[in-house]
């Protein structure tokens, strides 16, 4: 059986960006020394301000901040635990591809793998909040062919 850890990334309001880094850092050391076997860090983009009252079954109280979803970019984040790491699994959970320019996209993971020497762990999703949708200028109705697109072109690459 094999185990992995969820990091929590979030910058503000919870942490300040030196105990976000202090964290992640202790974390990545932490879990490799126990010899956890991958550690994953989420994606989110940006939210409304009334979030719970949009998404109750979702943010429930306490967890509706948009604040408090503010999490690092994952792909840099996995980057960074990389060079800090030398045998744990990196990996996302999730990567919404809509929100993400495939070539760019496919750049970047394709130098995580090369520098973190076939480590990552891709798990993608194709987002369900119509807000971040229009704030990173990308089409809900088209999600699905974008994910399939992005994954043909991983293969390809």
């Amino acid at each position: 059986m094999k185990f992995g850890i969820a990091v929590t990334t979030p910058v503000a309001p919870a942490m300040t960006e030196e105990s976000q880094l202090n964290y992640l850092r202790e974390l990545s050391f932490a879990a490799e020394n126990n010899n956890y076997d991958s550690i994953w860090v989420s994606n989110r983009t940006a939210f409304p301000d009334n979030l719970a009252d949009v998404y109750p079954e979702r943010f429930r109280p306490g967890k509706g901040n948009p604040k408090t979803q503010n999490v690092l970019e994952p792909l840099t984040t996995l980057s960074y635990l990389a060079g800090l790491t030398h045998k744990i699994r990196l990996a996302t959970s999730v990567l919404m591809l809509p929100f993400r320019n495939i070539v760019l996209n496919t750049k970047k993971l394709a130098t995580l793998d090369v520098l973190s020497q076939g480590r990552p762990i891709l798990e993608v999703e194709a987002g369900c909040m119509q807000e971040e949708f229009t704030y990173i200028g990308s089409n809900n109705l088209d999600r699905a062919q974008i994910i399939d697109d992005h994954l043909e072109f991983f293969i390809q690459a």
